[in-house]
């Protein structure tokens, strides 16, 4: 993947059918709501905010919130079925995906993953155990 229309098309897809832990079910739903063909819709945007909201509560159970969030990704993408890997990147890409500005029939959307990853959320979880997550979620 070098492009983010390909990270965009690869998470529209994962969306198609709910994928995550069932309790998961209402940020996935409403992603699903966001990730739309022409472009994300500026009116689901809260979806990436609670998503994110999701995942500090998350932290807050842990010693350490990094680590909390980490272990809360690996959890609802459900390490234990195939593809985890697709559904961690996917929760991982939303993280770091905002509306930064919106202004008449324009919207400006930002990606800012982690500098460390030199890739693609999908391309860099690809193939990895579940054991191998943990780590590349702390970025």
């Amino acid at each position: 993947m070098d492009l983010f229309t390909e990270v965009y098309e690869k998470t529209r897809g994962l969306l198609q059918t709910p994928q995550l832990h069932a309790d998961w079910a209402d940020i996935e739903a409403a992603l699903k709501g966001l990730v739309q063909p022409g472009g994300p819709s500026v009116s689901k945007a809260a979806a990436l905010d609670n998503l994110r909201k999701r995942l500090r509560e998350a932290g807050k159970k842990g010693s350490v919130a990094s680590v909390a969030e980490a272990s809360e990704i690996c959890r609802a993408s459900v390490t234990t079925k195939p593809g985890f890997q697709d559904r961690a990147a996917l929760i991982k890409q939303m993280k770091h995906f905002y509306l930064t500005m919106k202004k008449g029939n324009q919207s400006i959307w930002v990606v800012d993953q982690p500098q460390s990853y030199g890739e693609w959320d999908y391309a860099l979880f690809n193939g990895k155990p579940a054991v191998d997550l943990p780590p590349l979620l702390l970025a």
